[in-house]
């Protein structure tokens, strides 16, 4: 009974910690789908915000992030995602939660490939938090990607269209072989402290796979 509990006290903290966190998620993946089971682990730096106290808190500092999924087709892959940190504003330090599950949709192309992820999480203001991608992945002469781009809105059911546009992701990532990727991703909303001073949220990571696939 004890360890159920406290599993639930685990789940309850994550969700209402995504939930008044502001930040930029990395995606440590290719548009390309390859079948069976992967595993990719990353280090960054993130700044983010945090909405949950009276005046909210800005921060910059190190993550660690774990993605694993599973690719059921060439074009169809399902995958879960957690990241963790911990943040500092020269006063005061704050830790980073940052997780959700979804899928992803590509199709296949000569040299381009465009990709339709979607992902939710909980958030504690709104049954869910949504997240959809468009990436676009480039391949080079060998037709292996060398790079992916990317743009991503983020809205719960109670968002309005102000609100979805003033929260949108641009991103972009380098691939140098099958195994790491830099990932360099950024805010583009209109958040403001209470101050009136933006506060740009921004990652910048490398990640390794660590799954079998050929280099």
């Amino acid at each position: 009974m004890r360890c159920e509990r406290r599993i639930v006290l685990v789940i309850m903290v994550v969700c209402i910690a995504a939930g008044v966190m502001g930040c930029v998620s990395p995606i440590y993946e290719t548009a390309e789908i390859e079948p069976g089971f992967h595993l990719t682990g990353g280090l960054g730096v993130s700044s983010y915000g945090f909405s949950a106290d009276d005046f909210g808190f800005y921060g910059v500092g190190p993550r660690v992030d774990i993605l694993c999924g599973y690719g059921l087709a060439r074009w169809l892959d399902i995958s879960a995602r957690l990241g963790v940190g911990v943040g500092t504003d020269l006063s005061d330090f704050m830790p980073l939660i940052d997780g959700a599950a979804g899928a992803k949709l590509t199709y296949q192309c000569k040299y381009v490939q465009p990709v339709f992820k979607f992902e939710i999480s909980p958030v504690f203001y709104a049954p869910w938090q949504y997240f959809p991608s468009l990436l676009l992945g480039i391949k080079g002469r060998d037709r292996n990607e060398v790079a992916t781009l990317g743009v991503r809105v983020i809205f719960t059911g109670e968002s309005s269209f102000e609100d979805i546009m003033n929260n949108i992701d641009i991103m972009g990532m380098l691939h140098f072989s099958k195994r790491y990727t830099v990932f360099g991703g950024v805010n583009i909303s209109g958040s403001r402290d209470h101050y009136g001073i933006p506060i740009p949220m921004s990652t910048l990571g490398i990640a390794y796979r660590f799954d079998h696939g050929k280099d």
